[in-house]
């Protein structure tokens, strides 16, 4: 009998702070009731949401810069 080559095991990753948070009791009862596929489902699209989100809140700050500059320069122009 031949050996083959050593078959590697695909490392997987943990999330070492599992279970640890605040809301670990509901998401474990969300997954066990929805399945883990469902729920892997859901959380990628609330994921995009916040991402999402997130991405909507930085524009927002960054035009409210802009004009708070744009402001400070029309106020300098004319008291000179």
């Amino acid at each position: 009998m031949g050996r083959g080559k050593p078959v590697r095991l695909q490392p997987m990753m943990k999330n070492v702070n599992e279970g640890k948070g605040i809301f670990a009791p509901v998401v474990v009862v969300t997954r066990n009731i929805i399945g883990k596929k469902r729920f892997n489902q859901l959380r990628g699209k609330a994921i995009a949401l916040h991402s999402q989100a997130s991405e909507d809140a930085k524009k927002l700050v960054n035009q409210e810069k802009s004009f708070a500059c744009a402001e400070i320069q029309s106020d300098r122009t004319w008291m000179d």
